[in-house]
């Protein structure tokens, strides 16, 4: 009696020294620096061996065969041979983008091809840290636990398949994802103009603007609309026999590239010729019907992560499904599903831990026949949980 408690353990010092729970803080903090240096300095790494792979290794860039179609296709244009009539080496490979992609990709003819390749592989490396960087936001609290968790995604990202293989072959799909992602997430209108741009560079972000209209974002929707519709009709006011090629003939043979039909490409289409259904009508019908399906279910699911205050989830799962739905989603294209891999889910402490680990296995090793699936799981299946992983639990009700 009379005699003072301690209201909580935690508090009593230890042999005189700091109260346990400053000891335990303090602790975390330096594990999440350490994380932090860790994930980032591996990351950086791997990336500078690889893009120093791609661009000073054996053949000095000539394995960059992405960066190089779009360097002798816009350089046919700039002689009046056209855009679309570009045939690297014969492979049927050439290219593919609209006639917007082309204006604004035209100062890559300017300049040695070896340093052209040198700045490309430096804005790749950019896009991931960039993507890294805004999805971390969403999936840790501020501080030394967020450093940490952009330093495990970036690195990630530079091991994952999709980011070695953008780096090996000069592709643009890294710098179109982080300029979505990252417009999306932090910029508000300035995303969306981010937006259209890119949509008129690979339309495949198109399919981000009805998640943008239904979420409740509709000036960032209708901005993303806007700037696209406008950059495309300049481009046909500047390229008019290009732009009807494209938009007339090219934009409906997505399927004539080379090696449609391969593992590597994990979209609905593909999957469907894969199954020996051909590219005629009933196999247009049946890609029709699942691309809706899928994209319906994204945005649906998409609209009711973004309002419950996960947008990096309703990406995540729109992108997810652009894969799905777009003719073409070769390895390059599939960063969205490296991304799932930091989207918490509901469920026992081994199926949080299992999915991860699933997700970045998948994405990581030469897996391709599971990455549709994951896909569609993605868009449809597995139980996210929102708010997102750091977000304080809403207040129990008042009890009455």
């Amino acid at each position: 009696m009379g005699t003072d408690v301690p209201s909580t353990l935690t508090t009593i010092p230890e042999n005189g020294g700091r109260p346990v729970r400053e000891k335990v803080r303090d602790r975390r903090v330096m594990l999440h620096a350490a994380g932090a240096v860790a994930g980032w300095g591996a990351g950086a790494v791997v990336l500078a061996l690889a893009c120093h792979k791609a661009v000073l290794g054996p053949g000095h860039g000539s394995g960059m065969t992405d960066l190089e179609t779009y360097r002798e296709a816009i350089d046919s244009l700039r002689h009046g041979h056209g855009l679309y009539g570009y045939d690297r080496a014969g492979t049927g490979d050439g290219f593919t983008y609209p006639p917007l992609a082309a204006l604004l990709l035209f100062p890559l003819v300017f300049g040695g091809f070896q340093g052209v390749a040198g700045v490309w592989s430096l804005l790749t490396a950019g896009s991931v840290a960039a993507i890294a960087w805004a999805a971390g936001r969403h999936v840790a609290p501020p501080g030394v636990a967020r450093a940490s968790a952009t330093g495990a995604m970036f690195l990630a990202l530079a091991l994952s398949a999709p980011v070695a293989i953008n780096v090996k072959f000069g592709q643009i799909s890294l710098m179109v994802s982080a300029l979505v992602l990252v417009g999306v997430l932090r910029f508000g209108r300035a995303g969306g103009v981010a937006l259209g741009l890119v949509s008129g560079v690979k339309l495949t972000p198109l399919t981000f603007i009805p998640y943008l209209w239904f979420a409740g974002r509709r000036q960032v929707a209708l901005i993303a609309a806007a700037v696209f519709a406008g950059a495309s009709v300049a481009a046909m006011a500047i390229l008019p026999h290009d732009s009807s090629d494209f938009w007339l003939t090219t934009v409906f043979h997505g399927d004539d590239v080379y090696a449609f039909t391969s593992n590597g490409n994990i979209s609905i289409e593909a999957w469907l010729q894969r199954l020996g259904m051909g590219g005629g009508p009933v196999e247009k019908g049946v890609w029709l019907v699942c691309a809706l399906a899928a994209l319906g279910a994204a945005v649906r699911r998409a609209v009711r992560f973004e309002r419950e205050g996960a947008p990096l989830t309703a990406l995540v799962v729109v992108g997810a499904a652009s894969l799905m739905i777009s003719p073409i989603s070769w390895t390059h294209h599939q960063v969205w599903l490296v991304l799932a891999a930091f989207v918490p889910v509901r469920g026992p402490r081994a199926a949080r831990v299992a999915w991860p680990a699933a997700v970045l296995s998948i994405m990581t090793f030469p897996l391709d026949d599971l990455r549709l699936f994951l896909a569609a799981a993605v868009v449809a299946v597995i139980p996210f949980r929102s708010p997102e992983l750091w977000a304080p639990a809403p207040p129990e009700p008042a009890a009455r």
